[in-house]
């Protein structure tokens, strides 16, 4: 968890604050990866996993951004509830239709990534990430603009509520390593691994989202 951030941040970035950046890696330490609902990410373990594990020692459990996904991951996952029940009735179509048909939405970020020199240490880390951080708000107007036009208005609403604070806190995060990079004396001479181990973890963190989209 945390105890991690510091060390790779920290120490080789100069990062500060890594609290979101923790948060997001640390997601899949949780039943269930804490991701769609489902009996394992929705149960009592899940959540005190989520809330104690994660956020605590994540320094994030009094943010508000912290608090509403575990208030929009919990209304989800309670039966009877509206959220509950709009996931139920356009699940298929959002997590396996719409999922499909909005691939095409990540291919501007693809073919950016693609053009990075990666025979290189320079940059490439940072590279990297401006690049995800970049894109993020086009993929999200892409991404619910394809659920609308698939599944309809109501289901682009709900997946708008559902993926909102998860798309904030990846933010915070941009701005966590971002700022590091800008002013880290380190960015211009990191080592190959180093650079290698920023672009595995910004994928993991890629991945993780899109899978709980």
């Amino acid at each position: 968890m945390k105890t991690s951030c510091p060390f790779v941040l920290t120490t080789f970035l100069g990062i500060a604050s890594c609290d979101w950046t923790c948060m997001l890696l640390s997601e899949t330490d949780c039943p269930g990866g804490f991701n769609l609902p489902n009996n394992e990410s929705c149960s009592k373990n899940a959540f005190d996993c989520y809330e104690t594990m994660i956020l605590r020692e994540c320094d994030v459990e009094s943010d508000p951004i912290a608090k509403d996904i575990v208030d929009v991951r919990k209304a989800v996952c309670t039966e009877g509830s509206e959220l509950n029940t709009l996931y139920k009735k356009h699940k298929e179509c959002i997590f396996d239709t719409s999922a499909v048909n909005s691939v095409p939405c990540l291919f501007p970020q693809m073919a950016e990534t693609s053009r990075l020199n990666m025979t290189t240490d320079k940059m490439r880390g940072r590279d990297y990430w401006q690049v995800r951080c970049r894109f993020e708000d086009d993929y999200n107007q892409c991404l619910y603009e394809e659920t609308n036009s698939t599944c309809g208005e109501e289901a682009m609403m709900f997946h708008q509520r559902y993926r909102d604070a998860g798309s904030r806190a990846f933010k915070e995060a941009c701005k966590e390593i971002e700022d590091a990079l800008s002013n880290s004396d380190c960015v211009h001479s990191c080592s190959a691994a180093l650079n290698a181990f920023i672009i595995l973890a910004l994928t993991v963190i890629t991945l993780l989202k899109r899978i709980s989209e």
